[in-house]
């Protein structure tokens, strides 16, 4: 956990919805690289404790097997 102001709701709306539109965007590309690169490999963002006081955020990753032959398939994005 962070002790910055927290996540803006507007952002994690818009974060959460997968799209930005002209009325509703985020303010940078921050949280989008976390999202798209998370996403790509086929895991999720999850935003917890998000507060005035901080926020935090849990990136989860699917475990990658043993197995050199077998290929993680990305995950594609509308």
């Amino acid at each position: 956990m962070d002790n910055g102001p927290g996540i803006p709701d507007q952002e994690l709306e818009t974060i959460n919805q997968g799209e930005e539109t002209p009325l509703q965007h985020g303010s940078g590309l921050g949280l989008w690289i976390v999202y798209w690169t998370v996403s790509l490999y086929g895991g999720e963002v999850t935003f917890v404790n998000n507060s005035p006081r901080g926020a935090a955020v849990i990136l989860s990753l699917p475990r990658v097997s043993t197995d050199s032959s077998v290929q993680a398939t990305p995950v594609e994005h509308n």
